[in-house]
């Protein structure tokens, strides 16, 4: 198994995204984000407010905490061959269309409760900085994970978007961990 930045409890995650943005916006003196803060009041959100505060979050390091370029981001998924410009907007469509769907099932999701246990080693990949899910909720997760062998890997110069700020770190750190496993003989790429 690996998790990169998992939902452990997105309620809780909630939670610590408002406590962030009212934290960063009073120590900031940023009225204009404590007004959006005071807009969508406490959490549970839905999908809609979830995303509105995921731009909260963003704005204070929370969800990229190393903004890669997008013009190269872009180019570096197109010429990759992982999506075309025509899809894009579908992606994102997909994602909200998803967020809405799940969005109850999510509020409900508590890992340490649901998943004590799992019968598969476990790598779990955090973001120092990730504010979107809250680093320290799984950690904490992972410390008390039952597991035939668990492994957490800190990347300290991201937040929520690891395969964004640190690709080849987050690769690195996934080939070892399956070298590790058996299943992969040689290093990245070869």
């Amino acid at each position: 198994m690996i998790a990169v930045n998992p939902v452990v409890s997105l309620l809780e995650s909630q939670r610590s995204q408002y406590a962030f943005v009212a934290a960063e916006s009073e120590a900031r003196g940023d009225a204009k984000a404590a007004a959006a803060l005071a807009r969508l009041g406490p959490p549970p959100y839905d999908w809609k407010d979830e995303l509105a505060m995921q731009k909260l979050v963003d704005g204070y390091g929370g969800l990229f905490h190393e903004r890669p370029n997008f013009l190269w981001t872009t180019a570096r998924a197109l010429f990759g061959g992982y999506a075309a410009p025509w899809e894009i907007g579908g992606f994102i469509r997909a994602n909200n269309v998803s967020l809405e769907a799940m969005n109850d099932e999510l509020l409900a999701l508590d890992l340490e409760e649901a998943a004590p246990a799992v019968g598969a080693p476990a790598l779990f990949a955090l973001g120092r900085y990730d504010r979107q899910v809250d680093s320290a909720i799984a950690a904490r997760y992972v410390e008390g994970l039952a597991a035939p062998q668990k492994s957490l890997v800190w990347f300290e110069r991201s937040a929520h978007n690891i395969p964004f700020e640190e690709p080849q770190a987050l690769e690195a750190a996934i080939a070892a961990f399956l070298r590790d496993q058996g299943v992969l003989a040689s290093g990245p790429r070869g």
